[in-house]
């Protein structure tokens, strides 16, 4: 087999630890080139550089920088698909593998739709079911447009069928949690809390960025309320901040209550935030990715928002994940806090830390059965591999 270029696209926090193992695997593959197009969504240390340097990825080989250029979602996207159209056009990939839901997944999935590279998406078929999450409307569209759908849990490939999409699924677990497990025996030695006066097991985790919580005044004011309760009243909170909540926490200063007393610290490279979550008695979060984690490391999970696209990670199912209003967190997290015993936790089939052998094995097969020729045009390519696409998912 020739060796096939495969670009892998990352732009934002929550992408990194999932390009990482696909890089390593890409790069030892004999039949492979490949190369990291990261766009500049998140381009400063805390949210970028340091995750490269704790992942041990190299320079990206093409930096596209549009998070200094694009202020709005809309230009941002916009900004991605035409700096990775040019680059495309120029280098010519075999496949383009993206990841995720953020603006620079579907900016990059649009550039490679027009291009006739094989397009690839990681961590397809998640739904919140809620199409006021930008998120959301990133996911449903990569997923119609891409070419293989590599899900990580069962119900993503349910939601994939349902929507009668025409690219191959295959179910091949969380990619997330296998740079998880790479990196355990590295994070465990970390404390970093200890330098902010928080014991092991005696403090927990805020983390906020999502609209829906912080752009809307009272909405914020009301969940930074209850969490100085937790923090007065039941136990210390540390918040790594994310840009977001910074800038509307100076916005509206005085009139924000929990910011005093709670820990704000700077945004925390991979291996110190792990340690510290893994190392606290409980996680209050907007994020998806956390929600995961939490899960997979047995830890108490109180997520502010009304749907998740991870419902795997709920305690309904065997997971550590509950959904919250703010109203009810303190309530909640005391008779969490309460009951003794560890969690029995049922962990989704194959997150198991082998998912990138999965993709890579999936990957390889599409491309030697040349189902996708290089640079067709959609709508030459569309009825033979209508003809030919096969669902490589469990029999459920």
């Amino acid at each position: 087999m020739q060796k096939k270029l495969i670009h892998l696209v990352c732009g934002a926090r929550p992408n990194f630890m999932k390009i990482a193992p696909l890089y390593r695997a890409l790069k030892d593959a004999d039949w492979t080139d490949v190369a990291i197009i990261h766009t500049g969504q998140h381009y400063d240390y805390r949210m970028s550089r340091a995750f490269f340097e704790d992942l041990d990825l190299p320079e990206p080989s093409v930096f596209l920088s549009v998070g200094t250029e694009a202020k709005t979602q809309g230009a941002q996207t916009a900004e991605v698909i035409r700096q990775y159209e040019a680059i495309l056009l120029d280098q010519r990939p075999d496949a383009t593998i993206v990841v995720g839901d953020v603006n620079s997944t579907l900016g990059a999935a649009i550039a490679v739709s027009k291009t006739g590279t094989l397009l690839a998406h990681v961590e397809a078929g998640l739904r919140s079911f809620d199409r006021g999450m930008p998120e959301e409307i990133n996911r449903v569209v990569v997923d119609a447009i891409s070419r293989i759908l590599f899900a990580s849990t069962i119900t993503a490939v349910r939601n994939l069928q349902n929507e009668s999409v025409e690219g191959d699924i295959e179910h091949v677990g969380n990619v997330m949690i296998d740079s998880l497990v790479a990196a355990r025996e590295t994070f465990e030695k970390r404390s970093p809390f200890r330098e902010y006066g928080l014991r092991e097991k005696a403090f927990g985790v805020v983390t906020l960025h999502r609209p829906s919580n912080t752009d809307n005044e009272d909405r914020l004011v009301e969940v930074l309320g209850a969490l100085e309760d937790i923090h007065r009243e039941v136990m210390p909170l540390i918040c790594p901040i994310h840009p977001r909540l910074s800038r509307r926490l100076r916005s509206i200063g005085l009139k924000c209550p929990g910011s005093k007393g709670i820990v704000f610290v700077e945004p925390m490279a991979y291996l110190d935030f792990l340690a510290t979550v893994s190392k606290s008695a409980f996680v209050i979060t907007d994020s998806g990715g956390i929600q995961e984690e939490t899960t997979f490391m047995r830890i108490k999970c109180f997520t502010l928002r009304n749907s998740t696209e991870r419902p795997e990670t709920l305690t309904v199912n065997g997971g550590t994940n509950v959904l919250m209003e703010p109203g009810r967190l303190k309530t909640a997290l005391e008779q969490a806090l309460g009951q003794d015993g560890e969690m029995r936790v049922k962990l989704p089939v194959f997150w198991d830390g082998l998912a990138t052998g999965r993709i890579i094995a999936g990957l390889k097969t599409a491309l030697e059965a040349d189902v996708f020729p290089q640079h067709a045009p959609l709508r030459d390519r569309g009825p033979a591999m209508r003809q030919d696409r096969k669902v490589l998912s469990l029999a459920l």
